[in-house]
């Protein structure tokens, strides 16, 4: 068990890095944080990514150097995207870019990945429908 205290909405991912080293993430739906797990062997490590996460959809990605990228909304930005770098339970956000205004925020899902050249990409669906598909240095 990884965690006991905390209210898991439905999506957790999964992210490995190079070495195999399981990573968890997962919003705690009474808190509305992102929460990691790192597994470091024998126990599980705790981060909080955002604390400020406003609905039960993110997604997230690891880039070949071990760094998250993870895109969510949020309540007082709308959906961004962020990339997080570190190890064990030491991370922090290095980037943050705002993908849309708060009034524009996605309505419905969307999904990160990694292009060919290691970058993020991001798809995703404002309020009026219209798709957007951006990279995200």
């Amino acid at each position: 068990m990884v965690v006991t205290s905390q209210t898991i909405d439905t999506r957790i991912l999964l992210l490995l890095n190079e070495s195999g080293t399981p990573h968890l993430l997962w919003r705690d739906a009474n808190q509305n944080d992102i929460e990691l797990a790192v597994q470091d062997g024998s126990n599980w490590l705790f981060k909080t990514l955002e604390s400020n996460a406003n609905g039960d959809h993110f997604d997230a990605v690891m880039a070949a150097n071990g760094s998250i990228g993870l895109i969510v909304r949020t309540g007082s930005q709308g959906l961004v995207t962020q990339w997080h770098e570190g190890t064990g339970s030491s991370w922090s956000n290095t980037e943050q870019v705002q993908l849309s205004v708060i009034n524009t925020y996605a309505d419905g899902n969307f999904a990160a990945s990694l292009d060919s050249g290691g970058d993020l990409l991001v798809q995703w669906q404002d309020k009026v429908e219209k798709n957007h598909l951006e990279s995200v240095e």
